[in-house]
């Protein structure tokens, strides 16, 4: 892997974070005021290039498991790391979101900047089972009790069938993602289907796309915001094709996108700021709730609860939370450093 190629994987994935705080920066579902504009803002970003972001950390984690991989002892020793570098770090993140709401339970005031049901009457009359369902997988809604890791729950489901995947790559190499389109489409309703196609096809895929010319690059970026916006004023509901046809013309046109904005002599360690930053890109992914909701909805309490109040909550909030959250993370590392590399996998 080239310097270059190293590094835009950091500044992409760093980005997508950033996407990823967008889409969980939401309004209150009554507010009582006008919120054409803050809608319209949220329906531009999030609803649009945020959706990106989460196929994107696919693709990389794809390409990255299945990097220099030559046998299936290779995968396995790759599954051993990951116990280290994900599921440790999932299950530590799992526990402490709830864990956190069960201390601001106990805080006088605290549950008008927290959004949740009782954890702490969950862990003292519920089954143990139960419990540990909620926690890592489903708390009835679909998503385990730190809704912002069932990305991380679905991509273990994936890491565990990668010796399948090793076989499917082999024998199938670039077709098989067309076995995964069609897995997609035949099994719909299996929740980590999603996260198999992108892992595989940024396995396959992610370090060809530069050879994809700059002309057709354009017309999958011009295709992919002309759905994201039938979409949005169409007020069509995502069917199969189009949410797979949109997400893979974005990270697709975005991921090229990126050579032509960014000169091939960039080099990350150059800008100290940016380079810092992408130091704690998983950091901020882990940890980001529930602090990020408070601080959104602190915002228009400052502002205001009005239109530009929510608006400007909307737009500033992940950039106020991205810096606290990496003094955080540098704190962390420097003054419990046995303690943050466990958080973060080693990372």
């Amino acid at each position: 892997m080239s310097p270059y190629f190293s590094d835009k994987l950091k500044v992409v994935s760093f980005l997508a974070i950033i996407m990823v705080l967008y889409m969980h920066a939401g309004y209150p579902e009554d507010t009582g005021v006008d919120m054409t504009i803050p809608m319209f803002v949220r329906n531009c970003i999030p609803e649009t290039f945020g959706y990106c972001a989460v196929p994107m950390f696919y693709a990389i984690s794809g390409y990255l498991f299945f990097q220099n991989v030559e046998s299936i002892g290779n995968v396995f020793r790759k599954m051993k790391k990951r116990v280290r570098t994900v599921l440790v770090p999932f299950v530590i993140a799992a526990v402490l979101f709830p864990l956190f709401f069960v201390v601001l339970e106990h805080i006088p005031g605290a549950s008008a900047y927290i959004n949740s049901k009782s954890y702490t009457e969950m862990f003292v009359t519920q089954p143990l089972w139960d419990i540990l369902v909620a926690l890592f997988y489903n708390c009835g809604n679909g998503f385990p009790c730190a809704f912002h890791l069932w990305f991380l729950a679905d991509l273990i489901v994936v890491i565990f069938l990668s010796p399948l995947i090793f076989y499917l790559r082999k024998y199938a190499k670039s077709w098989s993602v067309g076995v995964m389109v069609l897995l997609f489409f035949l099994l719909p309703n299996v929740k980590f289907i999603y996260a198999l196609y992108w892992f595989v096809t940024g396995s396959v895929v992610l370090d060809k796309l530069d050879r994809i010319p700059r002309s057709i690059v354009l017309l999958m970026f011009a295709a992919f915001v002309g759905m994201a916006v039938f979409r949005q004023v169409g007020n069509v509901r995502y069917w199969d094709f189009h949410r797979i046809a949109e997400h893979t013309l974005g990270v697709f046109s975005m991921w090229c996108i990126y050579d032509y904005l960014i000169s091939k002599d960039f080099r990350l360690k150059n800008s100290a700021a940016l380079s810092l930053a992408c130091q704690f890109t998983f950091f901020l992914y882990l940890y980001h709730e529930p602090v990020f909701n408070i601080i959104v909805k602190v915002i228009p309490m400052v502002l205001g609860k009005n239109w530009f109040g929510y608006t400007m909550s909307f737009l500033v909030s992940p950039f106020v939370f991205a810096p606290i959250g990496i003094c955080v993370g540098i704190f962390l590392r420097r003054y419990a450093g046995g303690i943050y590399r466990i958080l973060v996998g080693g990372r």
